[in-house]
C-alpha cells in the first residue's frame, strides 16, 4: 500500500486506479525507471493476491452462512406447517357443517340476528347452480314466505346456524 501511496483500508478499485496512474506517470516522466515500475507491479500483485484470498474466504463463509440460514428457514417452515395442522382445525370446527350433518327438517337461523331463516327440505351433494361447478347444497323453505330456494353449503357455513330437528 505504501508503494502505491494508499491507506491499508483502500478499496481494490482505488488500488487499481493508483497502480495505473503511478505506472503511467513513471513512463511519461521520460526515463524508463525499471526499478520503480517493478516495485509498483510487485506491490499491485501482492495486494491483488491478498484481496482475492480475502474474497475467497468471505465467499466460503457466506456459503456456509447461506446453508445455515436455509436450514433455519426450512425448519421454521416445517414448524409453521405443523402449527397450521395442529392449531387451525379446532378454530374452524365451529364453522364446519358437512352435508351429512344437515338433514331434512333441520332449522336454519341467521348468525347475526338469530332470526329463523327457514327449514331444510332437501339435500343435494352436487347441485348445479346457474354459475360455477356443482356444489353441495340445501333446498330451504323460507320461514317468512314459504318459498323454497337452493342455498350452497358455503353460504350456510358462513352465515347460518343449524338446529337439528331430532
Amino acid at each position: 500500500y505504501r508503494a502505491l501511496g494508499l491507506e491499508p483500508k483502500a478499496s481494490f478499485q482505488e488500488v487499481v486506479k493508483a497502480h495505473r496512474r503511478l505506472r503511467r506517470q513513471t513512463i511519461e516522466a521520460g526515463g524508463r525507471n525499471e526499478a520503480r515500475i517493478l516495485s509498483l507491479d510487485r506491490a499491485f500483485r501482492e495486494i491483488r493476491r491478498h484481496h482475492y484470498r480475502r474474497r475467497k474466504i468471505a465467499s466460503r463463509r457466506s456459503r456456509s452462512t447461506w446453508r445455515r440460514s436455509t436450514v433455519a428457514r426450512l425448519a421454521m417452515g416445517a414448524a409453521a406447517i405443523a402449527a397450521t395442522f395442529v392449531l387451525v382445525p379446532p378454530l374452524l370446527m365451529e364453522y364446519r357443517v358437512r352435508t351429512e350433518e344437515v338433514s331434512i327438517g333441520d332449522q336454519l337461523f341467521l348468525r347475526d340476528s338469530a332470526a329463523r331463516f327457514g327449514k331444510v327440505v332437501a339435500v343435494d351433494p352436487e347441485h348445479t347452480f346457474r354459475v360455477g361447478p356443482p356444489t353441495p347444497s340445501f333446498r330451504v323453505q323460507l320461514a317468512d314466505s314459504g318459498r323454497a330456494i337452493w342455498i350452497s353449503r358455503q353460504t350456510v357455513l358462513r352465515s347460518m346456524q343449524v338446529t337439528s330437528s331430532k
